[in-house]
């Protein structure tokens, strides 16, 4: 009877924790309904730093109406040039996320070449992950962002590697060297890679037909991470991407995930 009433308790629990959840969840949406209102008429009255963070946020909830996406693409146009590096990267990954407005690329483009330097590792990797996501392949870009990534290599995040392996990929902008490049750093840190890092980092490889010894060679920790990371099946389809292209380069299949 003691373990049925603490079940009833825990269920009570639960039930009252989703019912919250629900609420707070409504109470958002009724929120950025609002807001999308307001920003479908008033865009153009927000500042650089307001514009980008009003679209990072709308990206971020899933959902906007394009409505919203055109007034903010109309609103920053003019003001590019008032934007930060963040700012410009974090325009370009809400616009790429949320599937809106590509004619915004060609100008963001422009802004973010005479500022590259600024942008910080992260924020690199950001811009290339939203150009590839958003379809749009401008070559000097993604030929700057690699030389000045290159000589950093070692400030990006696990997280930022893969993603610019996976962005160069799917972009399909030919770049060996750098992305051999990113297999020489990747390679002694796929330990702390995560299941979509890894995943993503051999499709990447696959995709681009570069090998790399340091990430998937006989002494490289792929192997082991594969066994030790669970897989959605996504990843799994990746994998056996890459499995297929490696059995072809006479390297031998993935290791069989557990």
């Amino acid at each position: 009877a003691k373990v049925g009433e603490r079940g009833g308790e825990a269920e009570g629990a639960a039930e009252a924790e989703e019912g919250s959840a629900d609420s707070s969840a409504s109470a958002t949406s009724a929120f950025f309904a609002a807001l999308a209102s307001a920003v479908e008429v008033r865009a153009e009255q927000f500042n650089a730093q307001g514009l980008a963070n009003l679209a990072w946020a709308f990206a971020s909830v899933g959902g906007a109406p394009a409505p919203v996406f055109e007034a903010l693409h109309v609103a920053i146009l003019p003001k590019l040039r008032e934007f930060t590096g963040q700012g410009l990267a974090n325009v370009a990954w809400a616009f790429a996320t949320a599937g809106h407005a590509r004619a915004l690329f060609g100008p963001l483009s422009s802004e973010l070449l005479s500022r590259l330097d600024a942008l910080r590792a992260k924020e690199l990797a950001i811009t290339a992950w939203a150009y590839a996501t958003a379809g749009v392949v401008d070559a000097p870009l993604f030929d700057a962002i690699a030389r000045l990534a290159t000589r950093r290599l070692g400030d990006f995040s696990c997280q930022g590697l893969a993603n610019l392996a996976w962005a160069y990929a799917s972009a399909a902008h030919e770049d060996a060297g750098f992305v051999a490049a990113l297999g020489c750093e990747s390679g002694p840190r796929l330990h702390t890679f995560n299941s979509q890092e890894l995943a993503n980092t051999a499709w990447a490889f696959a995709v681009a037909d570069v090998r790399s010894d340091e990430c998937f060679g006989p002494g490289a920790r792929f192997a082991e991470m594969c066994d030790r990371v669970e897989w959605n099946d996504k990843q799994l389809n990746q994998l056996h991407q890459w499995s297929l292209w490696r059995g072809e380069k006479g390297g031998g299949g993935a290791p069989r995930p557990s």
